[in-house]
């Protein structure tokens, strides 16, 4: 496998690793997915190309939740999953200061404001939410499934 995806599936949240994978974010972001491959087109997004070059990485569920999530992970699970490529996604940085701690089923409106409520991402976000409230909120299904397409999503976005 190639060196590119060995370090998209060891990537952890640390200060010096953030700006690439923000940086991949970005680039995602102006694709649309059709038929479960990335297109680049105009993608329904109502979010400001200033605030693209303003996105903070966001933690899907929290590094110190407020109250509990669905996703609750145990103490030890939460090195594995919190800091985890899974558990990013880009928002602008007004809407994840007001995002704070709230666990992740009760954040997706901060996403919704940002302008993301119809990209690909965030319905993707959605769907995994909801397979996990079938699956009694079990955080590994959901962090594993969406780990596997970031990956996915970035290497075909770094061969256009």
């Amino acid at each position: 496998q190639s060196d590119f995806y060995n370090w998209l599936s060891n990537w952890n949240y640390d200060k010096d690793s953030r700006f690439k994978i923000k940086t991949l974010f970005a680039r995602l972001l102006k694709f649309s997915l059709e038929d479960d491959k990335l297109i680049q087109k105009p993608t329904i997004t109502t979010i400001n190309s200033n605030l693209i070059a303003g996105l903070e990485l966001d933690h899907l569920v929290p590094q110190n939740p407020r109250e509990p999530s669905m996703l609750s992970v145990t103490e030890q699970d939460r090195e594995l999953y919190i800091h985890s490529l899974a558990n990013m996604m880009p928002l602008p940085k007004k809407q994840n200061i007001q995002k704070s701690n709230y666990p992740l089923e009760d954040s997706i409106k901060f996403y919704e404001e940002s302008g993301l409520d119809k990209h690909f991402l965030i319905v993707q976000i959605k769907e995994l939410l909801e397979e996990a409230r079938a699956d009694s909120g079990s955080p590994s299904k959901f962090f594993s499934t969406r780990k596997k397409e970031l990956i996915k999503y970035f290497q075909q976005i770094v061969e256009f």
